[in-house]
C-alpha cells in the first residue's frame, strides 16, 4: 500500500461525504417516515 499524505485522505473523505451525503439523508428519510408511520 503506498503511502497517502492526511490532507488527501482527509479531502477524499469530504469529497465521498458530499458525495453520498444527499443519497443517505433521502435514504434515512425513507426509514423515518416508515418508522413513524408504524408508530402512528
Amino acid at each position: 500500500m503506498h503511502h497517502v499524505s492526511p490532507e488527501y485522505s482527509q479531502n477524499a473523505a469530504f469529497i465521498l461525504e458530499m458525495r453520498f451525503s444527499s443519497h443517505y439523508a433521502r435514504q434515512v428519510k425513507k426509514i423515518m417516515e416508515r418508522c413513524f408511520n408504524m408508530i402512528d
